[in-house]
């Protein structure tokens, strides 16, 4: 479809320096015809709002292509100042004929064609979005102009560019919810467009790899919260891409999502926004991404060139569903919200005793579940990775189970240690008879059970030397079962350590087996 062409007739006043042609027009027809000078200028039409980056009023340079009838006259392309604020260019054309004018803005270069034909297929290009960071490319078309004694031709400009801004409105979002945009950018972003006719990417390669962005710096806007809980508004840009009406019906803006594989993912443009996001269940790990189809209305993916899109982003309850975005929570992790302890009180009695307490992190499809301990007071109790505690010291502290997530869940066990008298008995007794091929079991107990102990091996093997009998450790140490092989006396021995300090002896009798 061929765009319509614009053109003013109004007469300018020019206040800035004019821009004269290299050359002049040179007569095609008699000698008696009569030239006049003309003065071409040019008007920034459509969106006007200023921004640091594009400068949308900047005109950097300019090419004009005179054609009279279907023959190219002149090509011209100028620069221009910087800080001019007005432009023109001065023609010599012949009175009473008429001309056409067709005019590219910041295209960076002369136009080289051959003939009127090629003028449709004139088209601007661009490698990055840095490519129009300097001036926004804009066309003018006026045709079959009659010269007159007028003597000025005003030519409207229209920007090759959608200008889309963006506003969130975060006033329907739970009150625990906290977003804050970290970088914009256009998805498929067209990296050239016809000048004088309608465009339409065809496929991904007609796409930029980056499309126009917004870093955290230039996206404050966003972040900036005003009356209603609405942001300050911040936008991008993009060249025209006409993809026509989505190809099914919807009725609501979150259906305007493409099925999997649908080949219109590659060529429709898109808005993406990508922020740090908090609440009570949920944090971002890598980023939460809302992402939305562009288009002229809810059935529609036309970007078209010199419009200025308005979009409100109304993020609603946790932020991570909203009507008309398409939200990727692969980035999104769920906070611990509990930890739930085995034990959440323990008496210890004596130094060196240990308890386990063990953790359960809910829920379980909590992102990140390790957790850490930590004890109040490590002179009293303390405590390792694993959640073992051991006693240290008389008193009372505090042992924390936190989680590591940063979502401040946590659980406590109190300790009260309170040591306990020590202890020492041996059993059966201090004096043990037996006959030969008797088993004896002789024990000690104690406390604190972590006391050092001797069973008196020394003693033990200097009586099994003997033959008087043998003998099996306990499992626990702390006692001894003989086996009485021939008679004789033997005495056994046992010792607790520090704090206990206490020894007990026995002696053994083996007598005859009798008959």
């Amino acid at each position: 479809m061929e765009r319509k062409r614009k053109l003013s007739g109004s007469i300018l006043t020019m206040m800035a320096a004019g821009l004269t042609a290299a050359g002049c027009l040179q007569s095609s027809g008699p000698e008696m015809e009569i030239r006049r000078e003309v003065s071409i200028g040019f008007e920034r039409g459509g969106y006007v709002t200023r921004t640091a980056l594009p400068d949308e009023e900047r005109i950097n340079d300019i090419n004009l292509i005179v054609t009279s009838g279907d023959e190219i006259e002149d090509i011209i392309w100028t620069r221009t100042p910087y800080d001019s604020q007005s432009h023109f260019i001065t023609l010599n054309l012949i009175r009473g004929r008429s001309y056409s004018f067709h005019t590219f803005v910041n295209f960076g270069k002369k136009i080289e064609i051959s003939s009127a034909d090629e003028l449709d297929e004139v088209s601007f290009r661009i490698e990055n979005p840095d490519g129009y960071a300097g001036g926004i490319p804009m066309t003018a078309v006026a045709e079959d102009i009659m010269i007159d004694d007028t003597g000025n031709i005003t030519l409207q400009l229209e920007r090759m560019m959608a200008k889309i801004s963006l506003k969130i409105d975060r006033s329907r979002l739970s009150d625990d919810v906290k977003i804050n945009v970290t970088g914009v950018r256009i998805g498929n972003c067209p990296g050239y467009a016809y000048a004088l006719k309608a465009n339409k990417v065809v496929s991904s390669y007609d796409c930029l790899d980056q499309g126009f962005t917004l870093n955290s710096d230039q996206c404050q806007a966003l972040n900036r919260i005003g009356q209603g809980g609405i942001s300050d508004e911040a936008s991008l840009y993009m060249l025209e891409n006409m993809q026509g009406d989505f190809p099914s019906e919807i009725e609501e803006d979150e259906e305007k999502v493409f099925d999997a594989g649908d080949p219109m993912t590659s060529v429709c443009s898109f808005v993406e926004l990508t922020m740090n996001y908090t609440s009570d269940s949920h944090f971002s790990r890598n980023g939460l991404i809302y992402r939305f189809y562009l288009g002229d209305g809810l059935e529609n993916l036309d970007v078209e060139r010199n419009c200025h899109y308005h979009i409100t982003v109304t993020p609603e309850d946790d932020g991570l569903s909203g009507s008309g975005w398409r939200v990727d929570k692969t980035g999104i992790g769920t906070y611990v919200r509990e930890i739930k302890l085995s034990s959440y009180s323990i008496d210890m009695t004596y130094k060196g005793e240990t308890a386990v307490i063990e953790a359960e992190v809910l829920p379980a499809d909590a992102s990140d579940k390790s957790i850490s301990w930590y004890s109040s007071n490590s002179s009293v109790a303390k405590v390792d990775t694993d959640g073992k505690v051991t006693a240290t010291g008389e008193g009372r502290c505090t042992i924390t189970c936190k989680a590591d997530d940063r979502s401040g869940a946590r659980a406590e066990s109190e300790i009260n240690v309170k040591f306990a008298p020590p202890y020492f008995m041996m059993y059966p007794g201090e004096y043990i008879e037996g006959n030969v091929g008797e088993k004896i079991h002789i024990w000690c107990e104690f406390f604190p059970p972590n006391a050092p102990f001797d069973p008196g091996l020394e003693e033990l093997n200097y009586d099994k030397g003997r033959g008087i009998y043998d003998y099996e450790l306990d499992e626990d140490g702390h006692g001894v079962t003989l086996t009485l092989k021939n008679p004789g006396t033997g005495i056994v021995y046992m010792t607790a350590g520090e704090p206990v300090n206490e020894s007990g002896m026995a002696v053994v009798v083996v007598n005859r087996q009798r008959r």
